[in-house]
């Protein structure tokens, strides 16, 4: 159960099913691993259920609340990876909710985004990379620094062959497309040919995507709809569509 429901949920079941019933997957993938001993598979199944509930929009509480939950069954499991990976999630939950000093920290409860940093400079943990930039510049997006959200965004998509298919390749080409829209002003005329090349081929993916699983992407296909329209001049279009 816990090897077929992990792969089975990161990379088949989004597409088709609601992210609350992929996290209940996650959930019976992880209480499996602890009859069977499949240790591995429970940590990774760990990590996505509170994947599921973040990106879905739970309440931040119950999501750190949930982190909080698996934190110590990862650390027992001597994990190092995805206990850098919760820890760093907790910390950017703990900044939504305006809980670290300053908006643009990630250091809260005992960890620095400085250790993150040199385990993944050490490990070479290439998704652990994508989680990290995808995060850092959805936070820089959310704060309105578009210039450094989009510096970021740009390394992650770099780092998106390392997660084909799964939660996070969809997750990043909907925030790479909302953060090249937030620069496309700002862009000179030969980037912002880019840029619209590149956001056209992303709303294109989402229509798919919507049209899969409209329970988890319609709302952002429209989203990424009504910003291609508005970038095309078709200010009615995107405010019907943003509506």
């Amino acid at each position: 159960v816990p090897p077929i429901n992990n792969l089975f949920g990161h990379i088949i079941s989004h597409y088709n099913m609601h992210y609350r019933s992929i996290s209940a997957i996650f959930q019976e993938s992880y209480e499996a691993s602890l009859q069977s001993g499949e240790v591995e598979w429970g940590v990774w199944a760990s990590n996505f259920v509170y994947l599921c509930h973040f990106i879905q929009g739970t309440p931040l509480e119950s999501v750190g609340q949930l982190i909080d939950k698996f934190f110590g069954f990862v650390e027992r499991a001597g994990s190092e990876s995805i206990l850098h990976l919760m820890q760093f999630h907790r910390c950017l939950v703990l900044n939504l909710r305006g809980e670290t000093a300053s908006a643009d920290s990630l250091d809260a409860e005992g960890y620095d985004e400085k250790t993150l940093l040199e385990y993944l400079d050490r490990s070479q943990f290439e998704y652990g990379w994508l989680w990290y930039y995808l995060y850092r510049s959805y936070l820089y997006f959310q704060y309105g620094d578009y210039a450094k959200a989009l510096e970021l965004s740009r390394k992650a998509e770099e780092k998106k062959i390392f997660a084909p298919a799964f939660m996070k390749y969809v997750e990043q080409t909907f925030w790479h497309a909302l953060i090249l829209s937030a620069n496309y002003e700002a862009a000179v005329a030969a980037e912002q040919e880019k840029f619209l090349d590149s956001i056209q081929s992303c709303v294109a993916k989402m229509e798919k995507w919507a049209a899969s699983c409209p329970e988890n992407y319609l709302h952002k296909h429209l989203l990424l709809s009504a910003e291609l329209a508005r970038i095309e001049g078709n200010s009615a279009i995107a405010e019907r569509l943003d509506d």
